[in-house]
């Protein structure tokens, strides 16, 4: 069966006109599972990503969720009107095509097994937010720098370093739960910035702008040996006069408390006599 059979079949949107997808769920306005048979969603299911995009004229959001999509075919991404791409859990391959999504402006993908991100990321001139949750991306691609519109922007739990330029329109930047030892100063810097969470990241210093920034809002150092220290805390809190931040270990307490402090990041204790990490709470 081809995909203009399928739709011939049950009298769908026509696919130069849908607008809305979810191969397990939806077609345009339609719920697949009243008008489909249950053989033929799983074939739609499963051979979605086998199609190219760019029949799909109109496609505005797509969610690819329960889709098979390890190995989608070279030419999938290849989209002029897609807006938004979704899918939470299992595996996508985000194959060289993804770089030609022309209008794209979402990409939210969650419990993805997503490796990294292509080369060329930075051809998505359009991008406003891209949100990575729970997936194992290590390293971003320097073109990430060139997301000239990206505004919102979250990555966990496997990532171990940042670029040392980020994109410059940056707002609300999450990057909790990961692997960082090294936070770039280019990221203190940004100047549209409001919303930084660095929370339970390993790193033990932070370069901190020359100058006070008042566009900070709010910036997350808890869990982290740098955020431990309540000193560190009211030295930040000058850099950042607007911002609340949030700092200690998750009981709230802090190393002047006078105890070590075990943090899950480092598999470390922390105190004052051990800022960086010990392997005994004594």
């Amino acid at each position: 069966m081809t995909i203009d059979e399928f739709v011939l079949k049950y009298n769908l949107e026509p696919i130069a006109k849908v607008k809305r997808i979810m191969p397990s769920g939806l077609w345009g306005e339609t719920k697949l599972d009243q008008v489909v048979s249950v053989a033929d969603k799983e074939w739609l299911v499963n051979n979605f990503c086998q199609i190219s995009l760019a029949s799909f004229e109109n496609l505005l959001i797509l969610d690819l969720t329960n889709c098979e999509s390890s190995k989608p075919c070279a030419d999938f991404f290849e989209s002029n009107s897609l807006v938004h791409l979704g899918k939470m859990g299992g595996k996508l391959k985000l194959n060289k095509s993804f770089e030609k999504l022309a209008q794209i402006k979402e990409v939210h993908l969650s419990a993805v097994h997503v490796t990294s991100l292509p080369k060329n990321v930075g051809d998505l001139t359009t991008l406003k937010s891209l949100l990575l949750s729970d997936t194992v991306i290590k390293k971003l691609p320097p073109s990430f720098s060139e997301l000239h519109e990206l505004k919102e922007f979250k990555v966990w739990s496997k990532l171990q370093e940042l670029p040392e330029e980020l994109p410059k329109s940056l707002e609300v930047v999450d990057l909790r739960s990961n692997k960082l030892t090294k936070i770039p100063g280019a990221l203190m810097r940004l100047p549209n910035l409001k919303w930084l969470d660095l929370s339970s990241n390993p790193f033990t210093s932070l370069t901190l702008p020359d100058m006070p920034n008042g566009t900070l809002e709010e910036l997350g150092l808890a869990r982290s040996p740098f955020g431990l220290s309540q000193k560190t805390i009211t030295e930040v809190q000058k850099a950042f006069p607007n911002a609340k931040i949030s700092g200690g270990a998750s009981n709230g307490k802090f190393v002047e408390d006078g105890k070590s402090l075990y943090l899950s990041c480092t598999k470390l204790y922390h105190s004052m006599a051990h800022p960086e990490g010990s392997t005994s709470s004594n």
